[in-house]
C-alpha cells in the first residue's frame, strides 16, 4: 500500500505500483515559489501517475475549493493571475518533457501577455 498526503490531498493506494515522485519533485523545487505555488496538487500527481502508466484515475465530482493563505498573494489584476499560471504550467511541463500541454500554455501566457 503506498500513501501520499499533502496540506490539502490524501491518496491511499492497495496495490503497488512503479511511483517515481523525484523527477516531479525536482522540478517543481527548481521553479521560482511564486509560480510553484499556483500549480495544484492534483496536477503534479497526475504526472506522477502518468509516469507510472495510470491513463484513468478517479477524481472528486462537484467539490469547493476553499481558498486559503498557504501561497503568496497573487495580485488582483485577473489578466496577470492568468498569465502567473500558464506561466507556471509552462514551464513545469516543458521541463517534464510534456509538448502538448506545454505548447498550450506558451501560447495561452503568450497571448495573455499580449493583451
Amino acid at each position: 500500500m503506498q500513501v501520499f498526503v499533502g496540506p490539502k490531498l490524501a491518496v491511499r493506494i492497495k496495490k503497488r505500483l512503479p511511483l517515481d515522485v523525484k523527477p516531479v519533485l525536482d522540478v517543481v523545487e527548481s521553479m521560482d515559489p511564486l509560480l510553484a505555488s499556483v500549480i495544484a496538487d492534483e496536477t503534479t500527481l497526475g504526472v506522477v501517475y502518468d509516469r507510472a502508466g495510470i491513463a484513468e484515475v478517479p477524481f472528486v465530482v462537484a467539490c469547493r475549493h476553499y481558498p486559503h493563505g498557504s501561497y503568496p498573494k497573487a495580485p488582483e489584476d485577473r489578466a496577470l493571475r492568468k498569465r502567473i499560471y500558464a506561466k507556471a504550467l509552462w514551464l513545469f511541463f516543458r521541463r517534464l518533457g510534456y509538448r502538448p500541454p506545454a505548447l498550450r500554455y506558451l501560447l495561452t501566457y503568450t497571448a495573455q501577455s499580449l493583451r
